[in-house]
């Protein structure tokens, strides 16, 4: 556990630190969402591409091998290829020991990557990817040699069956649309990469809350709570859009904090109904990441000046189609079984 504990921390300091290196270097907005949406890519690959041991070692090796081309010749292409790759490579080695771990810890080292994401500007990101590579390269070793190998993955994987959930995919989407924004719009308010993340971090804190709740009261009501927290959510993100559009930074900032109450009950989806409480979901979240993030690079290469009024505008959108799916799976079910 402590391996997935350790790359959980890698993670989060890759996810957010790839913005980082994109606002130090005094890119377009969307071209610095374009980094994080490569890390995605390395998601969404874990997902369609069959795992194999010597593939996934070379897609490690191959991180390195970059590393060693961008101290020759720095690239955006290279680190944005470098991102997909350690992507996979790090939530391939995570998955062996996801159900091991409890989710308030995973999420907590995750929190922890995201608070030191600035580490990843030295050497310009060259460091924590290598280190992150290495990692990787032992960890599908140690797995091959104690027979834990990818054929058991697989089988681990297809305990459950993989369906696409579009709340979850909504609900994602909602989350990645307008995620990567945010940092940005705070170090432009305050010109501390510090603070920006600090800021990021304390939304993650918030995120906690809902499950946290719910799992020391266990007489919770996880679909009036889903409905409650999203519909909460769906008003938080409104009222930023419109301060956004108005530039009233600071409701802007109180109500970006607000949502980490609402989105933290997205663990309640998988009780809307019965069909949700058997699948994998793992394919509807990568979609979601993966879609939400894309549309967050053409919308703020079209709009440039008002980004954040639109990728929340948007955002709030997502949660409303999420809500309305959900109410329709769960009318479903009960009409069905009436």
């Amino acid at each position: 556990m402590f391996s997935f504990l350790i790359l959980s921390f890698l993670s989060g300091v890759i996810e957010l630190g790839s913005v980082y290196i994109g606002i130090v270097h005094k890119l377009p907005i969307y071209m610095i969402i374009v980094l994080p949406l490569f890390y995605q890519v390395g998601n969404i690959m874990l997902s369609i591409i069959p795992s194999r041991m010597m593939r996934d070692i070379t897609f490690a090796c191959l991180v390195l091998f970059l590393s060693f081309s961008y101290c020759i010749y720095p690239s955006f292409w290279i680190l944005a290829v470098q991102l997909a790759f350690d992507s996979y490579c790090i939530q391939l080695v995570r998955m062996q020991h996801k159900s091991l771990c409890p989710t308030w810890l995973k999420r907590s080292f995750r929190i922890g990557g995201f608070a030191l994401s600035p580490i990843m500007l030295l050497g310009g990101g060259q460091i924590i990817l290598s280190l992150s590579a290495l990692i990787c390269i032992l960890l599908i070793l140690r797995n091959f040699m104690m027979r834990k190998d990818n054929k058991e993955i697989v089988r681990e994987k297809k305990t459950k069956k993989v369906e696409v959930s579009m709340v979850m995919i909504f609900h994602q989407m909602h989350y990645f649309v307008y995620t990567y924004i945010m940092p940005i719009y705070v170090y432009q308010i305050t010109g501390s990469v510090i603070l920006s993340c600090f800021a990021f971090s304390l939304t993650w804190v918030l995120y906690l809350l809902p499950q946290t709740i719910a799992e020391k009261y266990n007489n919770v009501n996880y679909k009036r709570m889903f409905f409650f927290c999203h519909f909460f959510l769906a008003v938080c993100m409104v009222i930023m859009a419109i301060s956004a559009y108005f530039n009233r930074t600071a409701i802007v900032l109180l109500f970006w904090m607000l949502t980490g109450i609402g989105g933290g009950s997205v663990f309640c989806i998988r009780y809307l109904c019965k069909k949700y409480e058997y699948i994998d979901m793992s394919f509807s979240e990568n979609i979601g990441h993966f879609g939400g993030t894309l549309i967050a690079v053409l919308l703020c290469f079209i709009f440039i000046e008002n980004a954040v009024a639109v990728l929340t505008a948007v955002s709030s959108l997502f949660v409303v189609i999420a809500l309305i799916w959900s109410l329709y799976i769960v009318g479903k079910e009960y009409f069905y079984e009436k």
